[in-house]
């Protein structure tokens, strides 16, 4: 074949509109549903889920990838005696939300928490923040942990093999603000 024509095929092919579905509402056909082959051979899934939020009912919606989390590994694996070790470290102005004094106005919060707690999901308390929103580590539900500083915890959990999940944490914002100002340690001496 001369060389002119090799050149000519090679850009025709380099400029070729690719084949693709005949359809204009989906011209790169559609999707398909995936899951991990390897799956089956990890031993165990490690995440440690950072929740810093302004608001503390935002851990009620934070809560709920950690639930899909858990369905999706015993749907899909990996299969083990312990298929997931998921902690979550709270630092930020939800911390109120799981003093034992506060439980009536968060009750829903606790509850689904005190539930995956059940199923193995740790949750702990950064110190620092639980001091400055003036509660001690016995104000808070048996299910937690009081930590020292939680981008400690964070850092610490990194270190052992944990996937560090921000996704469910927001933007740092002051402590105490209007939404957890009502809700802070009610203890005589303070």
């Amino acid at each position: 074949m001369p060389v002119r024509t090799i050149f000519i095929l090679l850009v025709s092919l380099a400029t070729a509109t690719p084949c693709v579905a005949d359809s204009t509402d989906a011209p790169f056909g559609s999707s398909k549903f995936k899951t991990f082959d390897g799956i089956k051979n990890s031993e165990q899934l490690k995440a440690v889920f950072d929740f810093n939020f302004e608001d503390p009912d935002g851990v009620n919606r934070a809560l709920i990838p950690i639930s899909f989390f858990i369905k999706t590994v015993q749907e899909y694996g990996p299969v083990s005696f312990e298929p997931y070790d998921l902690i979550v470290v709270l630092h930020g102005s939800e911390v109120v939300a799981f003093a034992r004094q506060n439980y009536h106005q968060y009750k829903d919060i606790v509850d689904r928490s005190a539930s995956l707690a059940e199923s193995g999901v740790k949750f702990e308390i950064c110190s620092v923040a639980a001091g400055a929103l003036g509660f001690d580590v016995d104000d808070f539900h048996g299910f937690v942990d009081v930590v020292p500083l939680g981008t400690y915890a964070l850092a610490y959990h990194q270190a052992q093999g944990y996937a560090l999940l921000p996704g469910a944490a927001t933007v740092p914002s002051d402590l105490i603000n209007s939404n957890n100002r009502p809700f802070l340690a009610t203890k005589p001496n303070r």
